[in-house]
């Protein structure tokens, strides 16, 4: 019977052992899968701040081309201006110097 005894206390330390064991595995994949799920939630943060970042990105690439087509209107409209402003510059500049040189000996030769 003591034999006996000592064998069931044996096994019985092996059980608790292997149920301590099991436990602490268990304790080891419950933190991991803790880990992965605040590893998961930092990830799916991460992934909406960039979808709003590049909305925003978005947003301000159209800004910008509105921007630059409103400003290619108005250096075309400049462009305009400024042709406006070197012809009438030009024509002023024929009545002040009055007509080209040898024009007025030209003119007076062929009227007399």
């Amino acid at each position: 019977g003591v034999e006996r005894a000592g064998v069931a206390g044996d096994s019985l330390r092996r059980i608790v052992d292997g149920a301590l064991n099991v436990r602490k595995k268990i304790e080891s994949i419950a933190s991991t899968a803790d880990q992965q799920s605040q590893a998961a939630q930092a990830i799916s943060t991460s992934i909406a701040e960039f979808t709003g970042n590049a909305r925003q990105f978005t947003d301000g690439t159209a800004e910008v081309a509105e921007a630059g087509e409103r400003l290619s209107g108005k250096a075309e409209q400049l462009l305009g201006l400024v042709g406006k402003f070197k012809l009438h510059a030009s024509e002023r500049r024929l009545y002040d110097q009055g007509p080209p040189q040898g024009e007025y000996e030209r003119r007076s030769s062929a009227l007399e």
